[in-house]
């Protein structure tokens, strides 16, 4: 009675992971032909060997919790502060992706594009939340040159603003996400 998907699971991975490694049950063969996780990559490395997995073969996904995980805290890899090297990995594993199968589809090149400027997006937001300003407008700029959407137009304005009216902002955010709560 559990609702699940089986299929081809390498165009919706560029929108993200949704696999949770301690929850796959993966073939040896399969460990065989896409090899086991890039040590590289300290963060975002599930995503990078799910695609390399879904270049070989179909796979099936229950719509059912098969585990239980607790969110961390500061030292948590989901952390804010490891956002950016996050963001980072995951544009390389798309990048990587992207070269994995060459018979690509425009079905399958929207969805490169779009995931990649979702992560642009990402990545500019997670810049200029730290307020490493500079960087952030370019990630911005980079987003919007790829795929223009108001909500990166906005992101690259707020990177225009001088620092304090940008903390003021934040501040402003915080305490409207508080009550919101």
């Amino acid at each position: 009675d559990t609702p699940y998907f089986h299929g081809d699971f390498f165009k919706p991975l560029f929108f993200g992971n949704f696999i949770y490694p301690s929850s796959a049950i993966v073939r040896r063969r399969l460990f065989s032909l896409a090899g086991s996780f890039d040590e590289s990559f300290r963060v975002a490395e599930e995503t990078e060997f799910f695609h390399r997995l879904a270049a070989h073969a179909d796979g099936a996904f229950l719509f059912s919790p098969l585990i239980r995980y607790e969110v961390g805290g500061d030292e948590s890899l989901t952390a804010s502060k490891n956002t950016v090297p996050l963001v980072r990995n995951a544009l390389e594993s798309l990048e990587r992706a992207r070269h994995l199968r060459p018979d690509t589809t425009a079905e399958w090149d929207e969805a490169y594009r779009a995931g990649r400027a979702m992560l642009l997006y990402r990545l500019a937001y997670a810049q200029l939340s730290n307020y490493d300003i500079a960087t952030a407008r370019k990630s911005a700029r980079t987003a919007l040159s790829e795929r223009f959407t108001s909500r990166t137009a906005a992101l690259y304005l707020a990177s225009l603003l001088p620092p304090g009216m940008l903390r003021a902002l934040h501040a402003i955010k915080r305490r409207s996400s508080k009550s919101a709560r």
